[in-house]
């Protein structure tokens, strides 16, 4: 097992020598010494991980544990958000609950390309994905084996969502297909949207956060992911009689006081483009 670790096929280029390979001495001196490396560097490798999945990872600024290439040379002098001169670039919160939906993540995480991706000397993968407002941070060995280490849910997504995407009250497409999806949110909770496909084949997501805050997002970030990752309550094609997009809008504006929630606005939403038309 020792020599094993010594030898690794990223660290060690012994392998070529072939017929011709010597081994090392094998004298207990010389083996504790090797103990002793080994040791330092796994020591290494936990404190690297335990750097990565913690909200302060900065993927732009990794920090003196990580190796320099890393870091790009662009953003080596700017502030650093840990010491203070610098306000973090998200806010992050810890979801523990989705680290036993270990199963659904894999799976969700196979078809999503990550948005980070580098490796260690010694071979170790370090990935980030993002899908929807959730990051999700994985190691993977050098046998291949993924392994997720940590979910966060982006603290201001929400405000982001309802700032960058005003209501669409001037927009005349015709919602043709609603579809109201449930998904797992913070702490146990549950988060409902609709989803609407539009005559001209894009996709408008209409959700109202616990913050009071609604919005109405085209054609969102890794919607096929999170779908994946939700639950759907009903759908409805509305093709022969579809709606306008404003005139949706504006009627779930003005019934806003019965969608006080996410799943009521949700409903009302779908209630609202299914009657309607």
């Amino acid at each position: 097992e020792i020599l094993t670790k010594v030898f690794n096929p990223k660290l060690s280029d012994r392998r070529g020598d072939g017929d011709k390979f010597v081994p090392p001495p094998t004298s207990l001196t010389y083996m504790q010494k090797l103990k002793t490396l080994i040791k330092e560097e796994a020591c290494i490798m936990e404190k690297r991980k335990g750097a990565f999945l913690s909200t302060n990872f900065d993927k732009d600024n990794c920090g003196p544990l990580f190796p320099a290439s890393w870091t790009p040379t662009f953003g080596l002098g700017r502030a650093d958000p840990a010491d203070g001169t610098c306000p973090p670039a998200s806010s992050l919160i810890a979801r523990p609950d989705l680290m036993a939906e270990d199963h659904m993540l894999q799976e969700v995480l196979a078809s999503t390309p990550p948005t980070f991706q580098k490796s260690t000397e010694e071979g170790t993968e370090f990935l980030i994905f993002n899908i929807g407002n959730l990051e999700v941070r994985a190691t993977r060995a050098l046998d291949g084996e993924m392994k997720v280490g940590a979910v966060f849910s982006e603290g201001g997504a929400e405000m982001k969502a309802a700032f960058r995407n005003p209501l669409p009250t001037d927009d005349e497409r015709m919602v043709v297909h609603a579809a109201e999806f449930v998904e797992r949110g913070q702490s146990g909770t549950v988060h409902y949207f609709v989803v609407m496909d539009l005559e001209d084949g894009n996709v408008m997501v209409g959700e109202r956060f616990a913050s009071g805050k609604e919005a109405w997002t085209e054609n969102p970030e890794h919607l096929a992911a999170r779908i994946s990752a939700a639950k759907l309550m009903r759908k409805a094609d509305i093709a022969d009689e579809p709606i306008a997009v404003a005139d949706l809008c504006t009627a779930a504006t003005e019934n806003r006081d019965k969608g006080p929630n996410s799943k009521l606005y949700a409903r009302m939403i779908y209630t609202l483009a299914v009657d309607t038309a």
